[in-house]
């Protein structure tokens, strides 16, 4: 839990911003830089014309100074020359760089740094970052153990980078920008605008996972942990979420929810909606619509309105409808119940649970998995998958939104309304 504080003076006061900043006031920001750029941009092609005509002068001069008592004189005019081509080179250099500023699709301006920052255009070459360097495709943000800042996008979306991050702008056009968070952490809000008449979706790559926003407005922290696992945390708004387990920098077979279930212990649940136990550690019990409760057996089944919970030191292993292997942490509560429109949904009261799936049955629908906050689909019929497989696991706090960690397949992950 420890991993989910905000107690970083960095990222606290980044997050303050996010709320205290207005949009029009972040907005209007990027159109004064947009016009500063359009004022320099004038006043570097003067430059540069400037510095065209004294080259020319000094390589006219140097062309006419032929006579031996004259060489004094072509060695000054050939360092003027050096220096003015020179500064050609760094005048058409600035020139390149404001022209790739002006005629990109949405600008992504660096502000509010503190610590240390730098900017990277390749793995090798890196420079303190400035809040005048608007942040271009390919290139990189990475803070120090003391570094933070707030990316400032021209839809309105703005990015705090927390310390011990590395997030790079992968690709950007009109339609779509795709961040990658390559370390640490980040906390994204976004409700964009059109930026030349176009509304471009949002999507956040890790090494374990892609990331797409739904439209509309939305909130989500994203984290990265010495593996590269990817944890979630959506305050609102909602996402389609794909698991990639091949950028795991070590796989973790002390994972809680491992568990080798006898063979003989599995059925085909197509057609089937509940919840049979399979395995079990320490004490678990399954508590009754009317609140009574019965010690938990392998073999045992929950029916509608029952929930599983498990003590302290209790684990749980069951398989649910579509050949999926939920686990249960230790204390915590899983609830079986129907939807008005009688379809079967998990909600985890309390506690962590995983689901896994190495085949899934196309014909049958796996059912929602809720938090008291949040909801995971996965929609048998959504283009989302790549695979029929699943790995992904939910975690509930007393104080804060759930936390959710997709290690493989597709889902679809929404902000459940407070009055639900």
């Amino acid at each position: 839990m420890a991993g989910r504080c905000y107690s970083i003076r960095g990222l606290f006061l980044g997050l303050l911003l996010l709320t205290a900043m207005p949009r029009a006031e972040r907005l209007t920001g990027l159109e004064a830089f947009r016009q500063s750029l359009l004022v320099e941009e004038r006043a570097v092609q003067a430059q540069q014309e400037q510095r065209r005509q004294d080259i020319q002068k000094l390589t006219t001069l140097r062309a006419n100074l032929k006579l031996p008592e004259q060489a004094g004189e072509d060695q000054r005019a050939r360092q003027n020359l050096d220096q003015a081509t020179q500064a050609l080179k760094a005048t058409e250099l600035r020139l390149r760089e404001l022209h790739a500023y002006l005629t990109h699709p949405c600008l992504a301006l660096p502000t509010h740094m503190e610590g240390h920052v730098s900017r990277c255009v390749s793995e090798a070459r890196c420079e303190p970052a400035d809040d005048h360097r608007p942040l271009l495709e390919g290139e990189r943000l990475q803070t120090g153990p003391d570094g933070s800042l707030l990316l400032v996008i021209e839809d309105g979306s703005r990015i705090v980078i927390s310390p011990d991050s590395v997030l790079q702008l992968k690709m950007r056009s009109p339609s779509e920008v795709l961040y990658r968070l390559e370390k640490g952490r980040l906390h994204l809000v976004s409700d964009p605008i059109p930026v030349h008449g176009l509304v471009g979706q949002i999507g956040i790559e890790t090494p374990t996972a892609r990331l797409t926003l739904q439209p509309g407005p939305n909130e989500i922290d994203v984290r990265l942990d010495g593996n590269n696992q990817t944890y979630l945390v959506l305050p609102s708004g909602g996402l389609d979420v794909v698991g990639d387990p091949s950028g795991v920098k070590w796989d973790s077979h002390t994972d809680w929810w491992r568990r080798a279930i006898p063979a003989s212990y599995r059925r085909e649940l197509t057609g089937s909606d509940w919840f049979r136990i399979a395995s079990l550690e320490g004490v678990a019990a399954i508590w009754r619509a009317d609140g009574e409760p019965r010690r938990a057996a392998v073999g045992h089944e929950l029916a509608p309105s029952e929930a599983l919970a498990t003590g302290p030191h209790g684990l749980a292993w069951g398989f649910m409808e579509g050949g999926v292997t939920a686990s249960v942490a230790p204390d915590s509560v899983l609830r079986y119940r129907r939807s008005r429109r009688n379809k079967a949904a998990w909600t985890l009261d309390k506690g962590e649970c995983h689901l896994e799936a190495d085949a899934l049955s196309p014909e049958v629908a796996i059912a929602d998995l809720e938090t008291g906050d949040s909801v995971a689909q996965f929609p048998k019929d959504s283009g989302l998958f790549a695979s029929r497989a699943l790995s992904i696991s939910v975690k509930t706090y007393t104080k804060g939104p759930s936390e959710w960690m997709p290690l493989r397949g597709a889902a679809r992950i929404t902000r459940r309304p407070a009055s639900r």
